[in-house]
């Protein structure tokens, strides 16, 4: 017998909650109890206790103060849990019904076999439109050349409580739960899920959100990101400067150049360098600054952002 706590942001839409949380007290998650924490990111609409009724899951909803945003709603979650919640296992997912109930099975029957490792979902078939899976995969790419590491998961995964800290308590949880839980060096084991389609209404990730999702996931990695752009940059100077020493070497020993066109050229060619040198000094500093600045807790600030916790069912 093995507790389980279920980590879900949820905006306004309380009508699939509940049936995700009804979907999965319909699953054989391993027994023992079972607590849905259901963070309220700033909701204009309330939910009906009565839609939660029925179930032997505990369903509690923290109210946030405000509205803020999917990954810092995550967090505050899973500092719920560890504040307040003797469990075993944490499993993260979002409560539209895209995060199928019925894989939660297979997520936690691997978390239980590998004992002391994050088990992910590794997505398969997606619902998405295909211009939405165009833009995904541009993101994984780009991703993949900032920082030197491939992310093929999202949220959905099962977290060990002896591993909680390890992505709780790394700066990166403010930005993208699913590139700080691949920051956190823990054990990561991948298991294939199919995406699921929306229970009610439409996905509110669009173009836009995308962006900001995939720069949240590569400023997890900044420093590697600004490492690679260094080592860049010394290559990009390097290649300057021999642009540099061809063309004066092709001016005093050729007449391929018009008189007065090689200063031209050299200069245009110092001008990209010293542009490029500075761009990579104010990216330097900007690493160094953050890095000196405390990182906060969400724990630490658990009190300020939520306004209470209730008891649905």
């Amino acid at each position: 017998m093995s507790d389980l706590a279920v980590v879900m942001p949820v905006l306004n839409d309380w009508t699939s909650a509940a049936a995700v949380v009804k979907a999965l007290a319909a699953e054989d998650l391993g027994g023992g109890h079972v607590h849905a924490v259901l963070v309220d990111d700033g909701s204009t609409e309330t939910p009906d206790p009565a839609d939660f009724a029925g179930t032997y899951i505990q369903v509690h909803v923290l109210r946030l103060r405000a509205n803020q945003g999917h990954q810092r709603a995550i967090a505050l979650g899973l500092a719920h849990v560890r504040r307040s919640l003797e469990v075993e296992h944490v499993l993260v997912m979002d409560a539209d019904g895209e995060d199928r109930p019925d894989a939660a099975p297979r997520l936690l029957a691997q978390a239980r076999a590998h004992p002391g490792e994050i088990v992910v979902a590794r997505r398969g078939r997606r619902s998405e439109g295909p211009i939405f899976r165009v833009f995904y995969q541009a993101y994984k790419w780009l991703f993949a050349l900032l920082t030197g590491r491939t992310i093929s998961f999202g949220n959905f995964s099962v977290i060990p409580a002896s591993r909680l800290d390890m992505v709780l308590f790394n700066a990166g949880i403010w930005n993208n739960f699913a590139a700080t839980m691949l920051r956190s060096r823990a054990p990561i084991r991948f298991c294939d899920v199919d995406r699921g389609t929306r229970y009610h209404g439409e996905s509110r990730m669009n173009f836009t959100s995308l962006v900001v999702h995939g720069l949240g996931a590569v400023a997890v990695f900044s420093d590697l990101v600004v490492g690679r752009m260094i080592i860049l940059l010394g290559g990009f100077l390097t290649l300057i400067g021999a642009s540099a020493l061809g063309v004066a070497v092709l001016r005093f020993t050729t007449d391929v150049f018009i008189p007065g066109y090689a200063t031209t050229v050299v200069l245009f060619l110092a001008s990209i360098g010293l542009n490029a040198l500075l761009l990579g000094f104010v990216a330097m500093v900007l690493l160094l600054n953050g890095r000196s600045a405390p990182f906060v807790v969400p724990e630490a600030v658990f009190e300020q952002l939520v306004e209470r916790v209730e008891r649905l069912a």
